[in-house]
């Protein structure tokens, strides 16, 4: 019987190749978009899970006022909570390092290799994280101190092979210190979803016993995380980490306290905010809900297309049905035919899916492969054909089954209930579509918005140029000099230097109070984050000072004292601008003035709201250098080359354009633009096929009536506009559904953003329009078909 299912369905594809292809690339289209999806979502939500422990391991964090969680701790954090918090079995602390790793082989024989963010570690990295071993045993690498583990590929870099670069001396060069390790394991960086990707792994005890870290060994630069025993909880420990925060605190003078709080190392990617990585989990629930609506789009395409070729097999049916076919027999049939057409359908999504994969890897910048060597990857599949078969195949197998004999016999069979659903139908599909589309128009718009938005400072045509690698003699009187050269070039009108640039980080997070003022009598206070910048800063920004003055070189105590952004005068009780000048403010140790108040810009992003910014002034800042540019920039770049090779000698100059790392910020905002404007596209593409497979069954269907009325003196508009009309109203209403939802949709989304685009109806109208266009072009040509034929052609049978 199934075989013979099978012949019949193969014959009615041959029969209606054009409804058959229909189908065919509407269902796989959306198929393939679907395995796209799932597949990115899947990568997004398993970061890090193929640790073996790691449902037990979390990052230790500190919060401030329940308010700010920052994820670096002290050095010795971990130790601490280990010896004084029951129920942690174990802990791990790394350390991020910009750093230039060297070989010096035999002769001339040198390779250095420039990494941003190599790692130092704990002994105990390996035994909790798994990583497969290359060469050398990674659970004992890091034991002994200068001992350092290297990526595979940063092996092959520097040696011949990964086993030649066992045992191996190798310099380490960063701005903490510059020491010798020997290599002693060599490891597979591990998959791409993975927060813990580094090409070299250090042992640890040369970082702490360093002399950066034995003058300062509070500072909150490494990231500790901790492994709890089994059936511990965070929960179980938050009564105890109040009296660890006590004890570790004991003698310090401290105005705040924090608070420790346990984030899982398997949401540290779609959790809270990450300062290095992390995404918004609600952006991924939205791909998966585009992947259903396109399902249930081409779904919808497969029965709108089924039932409206309902009467062009009635007699078919009935003939079955007079020679003794059950209807069960039918059903089954018809369900034959549906998953014949979705497993065609699957196979090639499986093969357009792989394309797709790679464009999307492109957008996102990550390498996501189509998991088909994963058996849940043909389980999915199963499913999908399983699942399309029933929901795209029931509703028209019952529908065809159910013809009386006697009614189709006689050739006058019992309207199909289906052109109501059609037309309901229809409105979901373009109703869904709309929907994206105008998403889409608003992302793109907030966007641009945030690009071109006034930042409060300048950073167009502004030349960021790295401190050099090497620099003999004080680098400071160096940095100076290269300093004041550039600014004798004729096209660069202001430089100067500081600890880090807009869209980079803030070079200190710390706490500050007003100098004469407790917390208890109701002045508050609280964390600012700290630029340290030279005094031609706010000059060269672009500033706007709200009150006060800027630093006077000719001032020497103006070295002493401190800028404040707008943001900052509310949260310390500071009043008026004006009254905030000349208050004096404490930082731990140190009592500065404030000089002046500049009006908010936007460091990070537009993404994040104005914080309380402190511009903490210094001589000079090696970190970064800032040449404003004012014409010929190509001669005037050549020019600033010469005089850094000239004033560090061996070092090759590393700058790039403000505006360029600025908006990389925006990165996330824009892949997830691309994203949905392609996944949108899709959507409106597979309803538009199925629009246009309706209209030419619609329009063959009505050719004899259509014939009648040009005999009786209808005209082709007239006979367009009858045609057209009963495919416009569908649109219309999917647009009046589509409008509300949007509206709230968008609005939700932009909610997140302090600065953002206000939604008017103008924002609607592109969407509107271009859906209008796309679904008028599926259908006119076949409207024009059946109005311009020849009524003589048509009844010629009659």
């Amino acid at each position: 019987m199934f075989k013979n299912n099978l012949r019949i369905g193969f014959r009615h594809l041959f029969k209606r190749k054009l409804y058959s292809a229909i189908n065919i690339l509407g269902l796989a289209i959306s198929l393939a978009a679907c395995l796209v999806l799932w597949t990115y979502a899947r990568f997004e939500l398993t970061y890090d899970n193929f640790h073996p422990k790691a449902d037990r391991v979390y990052r230790v964090n500190t919060s401030l006022y329940a308010v700010k969680v920052n994820p670096f701790t002290a050095y010795d954090v971990g130790p601490e909570l280990k010896q004084s918090v029951p129920g942690i079995a174990n802990y791990i602390r790394t350390h991020w390092a910009g750093a230039e790793i060297t070989f010096r082989g035999a002769g001339s024989d040198t390779k250095t290799v420039s990494v941003d963010d190599a790692q130092f570690a704990d002994s105990t990295f390996f035994k909790v994280f798994k990583f497969k071993p290359v060469v050398g045993d990674l659970a004992t690498s890091l034991n002994k101190p200068y001992s350092i583990a290297l990526g595979k590929t940063l092996a092959c870099r520097l040696f011949k092979g990964p086993e030649s670069a066992i045992g191996q001396t190798v310099e380490f060069k960063c701005e903490m210190l510059t020491t010798n390790f020997t290599v002693t394991a060599v490891f597979e960086e591990g998959p791409e979803n993975s927060n813990l990707r580094f090409p070299a792994l250090a042992s640890i005890d040369q970082i702490i016993n360093s002399s950066f870290y034995r003058e300062a060994p509070r500072w909150d630069n490494f990231i500790t995380y901790v492994v709890l025993e089994k059936n511990v909880t965070p929960e179980s420990l938050r009564d105890w980490f109040p009296y660890f925060v006590k004890g570790y605190l004991s003698g310090q003078r401290m105005t705040y306290v924090p608070e420790v709080v346990l984030q899982p190392l398997l949401e540290l990617h779609l959790g809270r905010p990450d300062p290095r990585q992390g995404r918004d989990l609600s952006s991924v629930y939205f791909f998966l809900l585009i992947s259903l609506l396109i399902l249930v789009i081409a779904w919808v395409n497969f029965i709108n297309l089924s039932t409206a070729r309902a009467l062009e097999r009635a007699r078919e049916v009935g003939v079955k049905k007079a020679i003794g076919v059950m209807r069960r027999q039918l059903v089954f049939q018809f369900l034959t035919e549906s998953l014949l057409v979705n497993v065609i359908s699957i196979f090639a999504a499986v093969v357009a899916a792989s394309l797709l994969m790679r464009g999307v890897s492109e957008i996102v910048g990550k390498n996501i492969p189509l998991p088909i060597d994963q058996p849940f990857f043909y389980v999915v599949l199963l499913g999908l054909v399983g699942g399309g078969t029933l929901l795209s195949g029931i509703y028209p197998a019952f529908v065809l089954s159910s013809f009386k004999t006697v009614n189709v016999i006689k050739g006058t069979p019992e309207k199909v209930g289906g052109v109501s659903l059609r037309k309901a139908l229809i409105v979901v599909q373009f109703g869904a579509s709309l929907v994206l589309l105008i998403f889409t128009a608003v992302i793109q718009k907030q966007i641009v918005f945030m690009k071109d938005a006034d930042k409060g400072l300048k950073t167009d045509q502004m030349l960021i140029i790295p401190a050099a690698d090497n620099i003999t003699g004080n680098a400071e009187e160096r940095t100076l000099a290269f300093k004041n050269k550039l600014l004798t070039l004729p096209n660069v009108d202001h430089v100067t230097t500081s600890g880090t640039v807009p869209g980079g980080s803030y070079n200190w997070d710390v706490h500050m109070s007003i100098a004469g003022k407790s917390e208890e009598e109701g002045i508050p206070g609280s964390n600012v984050y700290v630029i340290f910048t030279d005094i031609d800063f706010p000059e060269t920004y672009r500033l706007t000072l709200k009150a006060g003055r800027n630093w006077d070189p000719n001032r020497p105590t103006d070295m002493h004292c401190v800028l404040i952004n707008e943001a900052s005068i509310i949260p310390f009780h500071l009043g008026t601008a004006e009254q905030a000048v000349g208050q004096k403010v404490v930082f731990d140790k140190d009592t500065l003035t404030i000089i002046g108040v500049v009006k908010n810009f936007y460091w990070e992003s537009l993404k994040v709201d104005h914080r309380q910014t402190v511009l903490w002034p210094v001589r000079t800042y090696t970190r970064r250098t800032s040449v404003h540019i004012t014409g010929n920039v190509h001669r005037t770049i050549e020019s600033i080359d010469k005089i850094f090779k000239e004033y560090f000698p061996g070092n090759t100059p590393d700058h790039y354009f403000l505006d360029d790392f600025y908006n990389r910020m925006y990165n996330d905002e824009i892949k997830f633009g691309v994203l949905t404007g392609v996944f949108s596209g899709l959507a409106t593409i597979i309803a538009c096929l199925g629009l246009f497979g309706l209209a030419t069954f619609t329009t063959t269907q009505r050719m004899k009536e259509i014939s009648i009325r040009k005999v009786f003196g209808a005209s082709v508009k007239d006979i367009a506009q009858l045609m057209s009309w009963q495919f416009a109203l569908p649109l219309f209403l999917a647009t009046l559904l589509a409008i509300p939802l949007s509206w709230v949709g968008a609005s939700s989304w932009l909610d997140n953003f302090p600065v953002r685009v206000s939604i008017s109806w103008a924002l609607f109208a592109t969407p509107i329009f271009l859906l209008f266009l796309v679904a008028g072009l599926s259908t006119v040509f076949q409207v024009l078909r059946g109005a311009r034929s020849n009524p003589a052609t048509v009844l010629r049978g009659e």
